[in-house]
């Protein structure tokens, strides 16, 4: 019985090749490293949205519906006192669950 080596070193270093070349170009494109940054700073935002969030979200505010945006509630409140900053968060992490679901849902419905 013989064994055989296989060698992947010429396929893998094709791929870093591959990946070094895009990623130079990548790198060089203004518009992709601001849109890279820009979806970078919503996932961050949404996913420390707990931390970063004044008040909890669905928390009533009595006596305080629809106050208009001040130092203590910066976007304002909504008809039921909730503070709407905190609804923004917070509605950021559905928006990526949904996108990042009906993603994944497409992909295995493909294959």
């Amino acid at each position: 019985m013989s064994t055989t080596e296989e060698t992947t070193d010429g396929s893998s270093s094709r791929l870093f090749e591959r990946f070094r070349r895009f990623l130079r170009a990548f790198l060089t494109n203004r518009k992709g490293l601001l849109g890279t940054l820009l979806l970078g700073t919503i996932v961050f935002i949404s996913v420390a949205a707990p931390l970063i969030a004044p008040y909890d979200p669905e928390a009533y505010g009595v006596g305080k519906a629809l106050a208009p945006p001040s130092v203590e509630h910066l976007f304002g409140t909504d008809d039921l006192g909730r503070d709407v900053l905190s609804r923004f968060l917070y509605g950021g992490r559905i928006s990526l669950l949904v996108g990042v679901t009906s993603g994944v849902v497409a992909t295995l419905a493909a294959t």
